[in-house]
C-alpha cells in the first residue's frame, strides 16, 4: 500500500539560486521528503511520509543543506504535571504546522516552534485543547516571570520545614521551650501557600486520572496538614 505523504507549505530562507534547490532537494531525500522550491522567492511545497519522517526532519535537512526556514514561535501556560511532559510535547508534536515542542515543568510553560504557512496561534492553542490539554495563552509578564523562576520559594520551604523538624527534636529533649500547634500550623500553611501552584497541578492530574509525583505529593502535604 502506497503510503500517504503530508503536504506543508513553508518558505526557505537564503534561497537564491538553482544549485540551492538542488542541494536542499538532495538533503530532503535522506528523509523521504521532497519539495518544489522557488529559487527566487524561497516559497515551497514540501511532501514527506509522516511514518518516515517529521516536519522537524525536514526542518533539519533544510539545515543540514545550509539554510533555514521561516517560522513562529508560541509560549502559552499548560497545566500537567511533570511525568506528563513526555507525552505531552509528542502530541502536540504531532499536530500539523508544528516543527518542535518543549514544556518546562518548573515553569509550567511551553514554547512550541510552528510552520506559520500551515497554522496560527489561535489554531494551535485549538488544537491542543482538542487533545484534552488545557492550556492557555502566556502574556509576555508571565513568560518573563516564569524563565526567571524565583529560588526563593524552594529555599523558604525547606527553611521553614527544617526550622518546624529541628525545633520540634529541641523541644522534645527539652532544650526549648514548648509552644502551641498554633504555631506548627503557621508554618505548614506558609510552606503549602508558597507551593500552591505545585499542589494545583497534582491534583489537576489526580483529576485527569493521570496521577503524577505532584499528586502524591500534593495528596500526602494535604493529609499532613488536615
Amino acid at each position: 500500500m502506497k503510503a500517504v505523504k503530508v503536504s506543508e507549505r513553508i518558505r526557505v530562507v537564503g534561497v537564491d539560486c538553482p544549485s540551492c534547490v538542488v542541494s536542499i532537494q538532495r538533503e530532503l531525500a535522506r528523509v523521504g521528503a521532497e519539495a518544489d522550491v522557488d529559487a527566487s522567492t524561497g516559497y515551497s511545497v514540501v511532501r514527506y511520509d509522516p511514518s518516515r519522517a517529521s516536519l522537524q526532519d525536514v526542518v533539519r535537512a533544510i539545515r543540514d543543506a545550509g539554510y533555514d526556514v521561516e517560522k513562529r514561535s508560541l509560549v502559552f501556560s499548560a497545566e500537567l504535571g511533570e511525568e506528563e511532559a513526555a507525552r505531552f510535547e509528542s502530541e502536540v508534536a504531532s499536530l500539523r504546522g508544528v516543527i518542535e515542542c518543549r514544556f518546562s515543568p518548573v515553569t509550567g510553560l511551553a514554547r512550541v516552534v510552528y510552520n506559520p504557512f500551515s497554522t496560527s496561534e489561535g489554531e494551535l492553542l485549538e488544537s491542543v485543547r482538542k487533545l484534552g490539554w488545557r492550556v492557555e495563552p502566556a502574556s509576555e509578564s508571565v513568560v518573563e516571570e516564569g524563565e526567571r523562576k524565583p529560588l526563593y520559594v524552594p529555599l523558604v520551604s525547606f527553611a521553614l520545614g527544617l526550622l518546624a523538624v529541628a525545633y520540634h527534636a529541641l523541644e522534645s529533649f527539652g532544650a526549648a521551650p514548648r509552644v502551641s500547634v498554633a504555631f506548627y500550623a503557621l508554618l505548614a500553611t506558609a510552606t503549602i501557600l508558597l507551593n500552591h501552584d505545585l499542589l494545583a497541578r497534582g491534583f489537576r492530574s489526580l483529576a485527569r486520572r493521570s496521577p503524577t509525583m505532584e499528586s502524591l505529593i500534593a495528596l500526602s502535604a494535604t493529609v499532613s496538614y488536615l
